[in-house]
């Protein structure tokens, strides 16, 4: 088992680093990115067949649906590529960082549970310089 490994998430692209090395020169980077479907929109004042009203809402809601199942197909795809670490770090904009937490918690319960702490877009010699720098909190035993 590792010591130690962190994930750089958003909604659009997550880098998962693997130290080794006393400076990370020789980490295990690896990029994925979600490939979600981007979400067509019809432009105001322009005319379409469809009338509004609950075709509208369950357009949306399977849209929506389908954006969230593809979430989770990227979240899983995430976690494969991770291995088991003592301690891991989940870091990045907005909220993919704490759906991929939780994915982690329900898909991989004998996992420690990650830390997870907001960074803003880093480039990938900053996302493996915050994981070596990264010193996990460590409980103190009485």
């Amino acid at each position: 088992m590792k010591e130690k490994i962190g994930v750089w998430i958003d909604h659009r692209k997550a880098w998962i680093v693997i130290p080794a090395g006393k400076k990370g020169v020789n980490s295990n980077i690896m990029q994925l990115e979600p490939g979600i479907e981007e979400h067509t929109h019809v432009a105001k004042g322009v005319r379409t067949d469809i009338t509004p009203g609950s075709n509208d809402r369950t357009a949306e809601d399977n849209h929506q649906r389908n954006i969230q199942e593809q979430l989770a197909r990227y979240y899983d795809r995430v976690i494969e590529n991770m291995t088991e670490a003592q301690y891991i770090l989940i870091f990045g904009p907005g909220q993919a960082k704490a759906e991929l937490k939780n994915r982690i918690r329900s898909q991989k319960p004998t996992w420690s549970i990650p830390e997870v702490e907001p960074a803003d877009r880093m480039t990938s010699q900053e996302i493996v310089a915050r994981i070596m720098q990264y010193q996990p909190y460590k409980t103190m035993s009485a």
